[in-house]
């Protein structure tokens, strides 16, 4: 009779564990927008604004990350972070508590990861700052901008995306492209400020890049 027992609770605790993986690997998630906000400085550092307005399908999920390549690029400054709940602490340590993040180099890439409360078929914004140094190329014909705004390094897709790039006093916008993923833009007047809008949705693996 033990060994019936015995043979019966390790079938409840395998078919638990199975159930387990089950529902884990049924998450997924999409961003319903993906806004950046492009600021040239009169110094010539990028201040940049992504908001993400995700939406998360199944969970629990709790943290987000986002790589940057800074193969091309100098440093990066001044990171904060905004959930639902308002600004998140930065922790050092990186220890995963909710409402933190934090900052590291992994592979020649810049990593901000961040953690929230468990969240299951749940729609949330995040908001993430930050400073480029060393992201503009200089010629004698005219300076340069080249941004990824919409990262390829990506496993879910991208229904909707606004770019706005803001340029500084004494600056104009004269050659105006986008590359990866179809977009329209517009330029104002004055040529200091191009704002693209995505052609439908992005998907998993491409790029914007304006």
């Amino acid at each position: 009779m033990r060994r019936w027992i015995l043979l019966v609770s390790i079938l409840l605790v395998v078919g638990f564990l199975a159930a387990t993986s089950a529902a884990g690997a049924s998450k997924s998630l999409y961003w319903k927008r993906l806004d950046v906000d492009i600021t040239v400085l009169p110094n010539s550092d990028i201040y940049i604004v992504e908001t993400w307005d995700v939406v998360f399908e199944g969970g629990p999920f709790r943290y987000g990350y986002r790589n940057i390549p800074m193969d091309k690029l100098v440093s990066i400054t001044d990171v904060a972070v905004e959930g639902p709940s308002g600004p998140y602490k930065y922790d050092p340590r990186n220890a995963g508590a909710p409402n933190t993040f934090s900052t590291y180099k992994e592979e020649g890439d810049f990593i901000i990861k961040w953690y929230f409360p468990p969240a299951s078929d749940e729609r949330m914004v995040f908001r993430l700052a930050y400073t480029v140094k060393g992201g503009l190329r200089f010629y004698d014909e005219g300076d340069q901008l080249w941004w990824k705004a919409v990262f390829p390094d990506r496993s879910y897709p991208v229904l909707a995306s606004t770019v706005t790039v803001q340029l500084p006093e004494g600056a104009r916008a004269e050659k105006v492209a986008v590359y990866g993923a179809e977009a329209a833009w517009q330029v104002s007047d004055d040529g200091r400020t191009v704002v693209f809008q995505s052609r439908g949705k992005i998907p998993p693996g491409e790029e914007m890049e304006v």
